[in-house]
Order: structure tokens, then sequence, then C-alpha cells
């Protein structure tokens, strides 16, 4: 499989990510910042009308705005980080996408299924894929290649009863965990 081109395409994105990461970044703290002050200013309030006894309550509230605020803004901030990974992966695969229509897709197809091809397997290619580069792989793995409906761009190779799905979806969806936290630490260093 070839890693190396998703990962160049996800280096890319994460400048493009960074900037948005670091914008969402700012709403999510001044959410928590306003949580904050409101619950403060509640806080005030009570103590203001309260009597001798109501201290302890004001200290209580206080502490709870608090934590309540400081959790708010963890799960804003935490929403918002997840969001521009979901974003970056979303552009990897829009970047995949736009892979097609380089001239150098077929070359990148064949890397794709070179590792996994066996003597009796079978290439199968997005029907538009196939219109465009069907001849082109055919005569580079020297294998049968059929048109399929493939949901993605990328290929599926059959071999003996076995499909490998190695369509952009299926790359992207197989190597996120082991990418996320690897995209999360260069978006949000």
């Amino acid at each position: 499989m070839h890693l190396k081109g998703i990962e160049n395409i996800i280096s890319r994105i994460m400048g493009d990510a960074e900037t948005s990461a670091n914008e969402l970044k700012a709403q999510a703290e001044a959410k928590a910042a306003e949580a904050l002050a409101e619950a403060k200013t509640q806080a005030e309030r009570v103590y203001a009308r309260g009597l001798e006894s109501a201290k302890v309550e004001v200290e209580n509230v206080l502490l709870r705005g608090k934590s309540m605020a400081d959790l708010e803004g963890r799960k804003a901030l935490l929403s918002a980080r997840q969001e521009v990974v979901d974003e970056a992966f979303a552009m990897a695969e829009k970047a995949l996408q736009a892979k097609r229509k380089d001239g150098d897709y077929a070359n990148l197809l064949c890397n794709l299924a070179k590792s996994v091809l066996k003597k009796d397997s079978v290439v199968v290619l997005d029907k538009n894929d196939f219109d465009a580069v069907g001849a082109a792989v055919k005569s580079a793995l020297g294998c049968d290649v059929e048109a399929g409906d493939l949901p993605s761009g990328g290929l599926v190779v059959k071999s003996g009863g076995i499909e490998l799905n190695l369509t952009f979806a299926a790359l992207l969806r197989q190597y996120r965990e082991e990418l996320e936290q690897a995209v999360a630490s260069v978006l949000f260093q």
C-alpha cells in the first residue's frame, strides 16, 4: 500500500487545518471564559442576598460553577478539536479524489495494487477510472482489470475468492485510528 502518498497529503493539509484549529480553539476558550464569568456573577448575587449561613453556599456555588465552566470549556475544546481532525481527514479524502484527475493517477493505482497482487488477481476500478486509466493499469500490472461500482476512487483486488478493498475511503477508515493521534498532535501542538 502507498501510505507515503496519504502521509504527504495529510502533511499538506495540516497547514490549512492548523489555522482552522486555532480559530476553533479560541472560540472554545471564549465560551469557557463566558461560562465562568456567568457562574461567578450568579454566585455574587447569591452572596449579596445571603445571610451568614449563605457564605458556605456561595463557596459551594463558586466551586460548582467553576467546575462546570471548566468542564464545559474542556468539552467545547475537545469538540472543536475533533471537528478540526474530522475536517483534516475530509480534506485528505478530497485531495485523494483530486488525484483522480492527475496524470499520475494510473501509477498511484498500480502502486496500491502491486504489493497484494497474485497470479489470479483481478483489479476492479470505478467505471470512470476504468474508462480513464483501465488500459494503463492493465498494461502496467499485467492482470485483468474490470469496471465496478466503487464509491471513492482507488481499487479492489480480487484473488482466490478474497477481495481486498483499497478504495480511498476504505484506506482512510483503516488508517484513521493510527493517524488520528499524529494529525491531532501536529494540529494542536
